[in-house]
């Protein structure tokens, strides 16, 4: 579709032109549309250019590649001495839009005077931005092309057979067949409301996404009928909006966020926001070039297109895109500037030969995966204003000896520091300490590492699936108690592997954290009122499990919790309207309410 609407562009304004330089075999009539072609070495030349012939201006900028891939900008194949950089400017009069204007499904892109002029055509000519499109000034707004472009809307209706939007069709035609608002009304900031879009409550706060209404300036705020916002989520919104502002308080953008981004030039997003996904915004147009790096919203940095191995990130980057340096496997040094706030999943991937790392006071969060398998660097020192480590953060960085967590960490994800303070023959003897501060543990955080003793978590709320795995701290831990709880939280339940009976859990356990893993005979399990969490793969190899009793206190239960072979002979014992009852009737489980 792409290639259709870019060919027929070319083939009318190539046509055009060769009835300029040949006349086209006959007189032209009255009313028919004419078009004049120069090159010109400035902006300024290329505007003047139009202005003084008293058309529409159409100024478009030539790249080297346009003499090559057939795109609409291969026009300048016909004019001598046009070189990157040039501009093309096309004058066009008399053009008629009534008979596609009313088939036309989707608006042409409406952006900012000031914006556009600033961030578009101050560096027009400049760089290989993939910038080919048409656009003609109407009042404060200028009025882009989407056909005209490598990157043209989704969705245009394969039945026009005109050149669709033109930079020569005047913008009141299209108000007057009802295809876009005035500029007025387009560029009027619309809030997110619970009657425009989808609010889901996750932890007390709101995930906003599938905005319904048509605005191409979208407000999120920090707060909804006096609940906080804390996520702009996943599929926000499908409009080809422009502007975008994030209010403060708001700490993550979900990947997916805004699915048409092309004409997004003003993003306003505050220091608050640890976390961006990967293709938050997909299909960005107007980036910029700064240095080696590719940025956008003059914050996030996109894309790293130099080669050195000792690299210092510049200091107006406060957001690394997922996955910017992966796999670079030269890199071997890497100094954050203050003021840069995070790491996004998997930055530093397959960095293998990185070895010195120094992180700075102000980053928060540090992404899935971001420096897994590095194996290079030997220290890991972070300040007390990270909240948040990712999933396999540092999953095999296996020659790190010295781990420095602080207070004010919150969450420690899935497998964070597999193979991490770790050894081969076992001799590092490393003592964990995990600030009071820490709310989160996840799933395997610590598996494999030379743990002789933890301290600390006196915070925690959460414990996933036996965090300190194969560590020689939880091997010796608790061995001659029957419950093994490490605050509050059951990592290990202490009987022969044989044990037939029931289990009953003593008061004061607020989790279950992989307790039960080889207990294959254990027939029936009665969960203590108080316990809020059971974790993932908690009973998977439970097998002779027939009964388990799980009070209302339980707020969570992990997807693989029940995932047992014999699982439709299980009887749940439970309160109606309870999680429990709720999980069991989704696993298709026996429920009573008999507790």
């Amino acid at each position: 579709m792409k290639r259709f609407i870019s060919l027929a562009l070319c083939l009318i304004l190539c046509l055009s032109l060769v009835c300029v330089f040949t006349g086209c075999g006959g007189k032209k009539k009255s009313g028919e549309g004419s078009m004049a072609v120069e090159v010109k070495k400035t902006l300024d030349e290329a505007k003047k250019a139009v202005e003084d012939k008293g058309c529409t201006p159409v100024v478009v900028t030539v790249y080297e590649k346009d003499f090559k891939d057939g795109s609409v900008l291969s026009i300048g194949k016909f004019l001598d001495g046009a070189k990157k950089g040039d501009y093309v400017t096309i004058c066009v009069n008399d053009l008629s839009i009534k008979d596609t204007v009313e088939a036309m499904p989707v608006a042409p892109r409406i952006l900012p005077k000031k914006s556009f002029e600033d961030k578009i055509l101050a560096n027009a000519g400049s760089n290989e931005a993939k910038l080919k499109v048409n656009y003609t000034l109407a009042g404060e707004f200028y009025v882009l092309d989407p056909g005209a472009s490598d990157k043209d809307i989704e969705g245009i209706a394969e039945a026009i057979t005109g050149t669709g939007y033109k930079a020569s069709d005047m913008l009141s035609d299209y108000i007057a067949a009802g295809v876009v608002p005035t500029a007025t009304e387009a560029m009027k900031a619309d809030v997110i409301t619970a009657d425009n879009a989808t609010l889901t409550e996750v932890d007390g706060a709101y995930v906003v996404s599938n905005y319904t209404g048509t605005a191409r300036n979208i407000v999120v705020p920090a707060e909804i009928d006096s609940k906080p916002v804390k996520t702009v989520g996943a599929g926000l919104t499908l409009n080809p909006i422009t502007a975008l502002t994030v209010e403060d308080g708001i700490t993550e953008i979900e990947s997916g966020a805004v699915a048409k981004a092309y004409g997004l030039m003003d993003v306003d997003i505050p220091d608050s926001v640890i976390e961006i996904g990967k293709n938050a915004f997909i299909n960005l147009l107007f980036t910029e070039a700064d240095g080696d790096y590719t940025m956008f919203a003059d914050k996030i940095a996109l894309a790293y297109n130099g080669s050195d191995t000792d690299i210092t990130i510049p200091e107006n980057v406060k957001y690394l895109a997922p996955e910017i340096f992966k796999d670079k496997k030269a890199l071997t040094s890497v100094k954050f500037s203050e003021g840069l706030i995070s790491i996004g999943a998997s930055a530093f991937s397959g960095c293998e030969a990185l070895a010195n790392v120094t992180f700075p006071e102000s980053l928060k969060y540090i992404g899935d995966s971001a420096f897994y398998q590095a194996r290079a660097f030997t220290e890991i020192k972070l300040s007390k204003n990270v909240v948040e480590i990712g999933a396999d953060a540092f999953h095999d960085c296996s020659n790190v000896s010295n781990l420095v967590l602080n207070d004010g960490l919150k969450k420690i994800g899935n497998k964070a520091f597999v193979y991490c303070l770790y050894s081969e023959q076992k001799e590092l003897n490393a003592t964990l300490t995990i600030p009071a501060s820490v709310e989160y543990l996840g799933n395997e955080a610590f598996m494999n590492a030379n743990i002789v003793d933890v301290k600390g978590g006196e915070g925690l709320t959460f414990v996933g699936y036996r965090p300190f795995e194969e560590t020689d701290w939880f091997i010796n831990f608790a061995s001659d108690e029957e419950f093994g709880i490490f605050n509050g939280f059951l990592l290990k339940y202490n009987v022969p592997d044989e044990f037939e009976g029931t289990v009953v859990l003593p008061d004061g356990v607020k989790g279950i954290s992989g307790a039960f893993k080889d207990l294959a005979k254990v027939k029936a399990v009665k969960i203590n009122n108080g316990c809020v969490s059971i974790s993932d793969n908690e009973f998977l190899t439970n097998s002779a499990l027939t009964e388990i009793t799980i009070p209302a206190s339980v707020t969570f239960i992990g997807e693989s919790a029940l995932d047992i072979a014999k699982a439709s002979s299980i009887t749940v014992h439970c309160e109606a309207g309870s999680v429990a009852e709720t999980y069991a009737k989704e696993k298709l489980f026996k429920t009573d309410n008999n507790i």
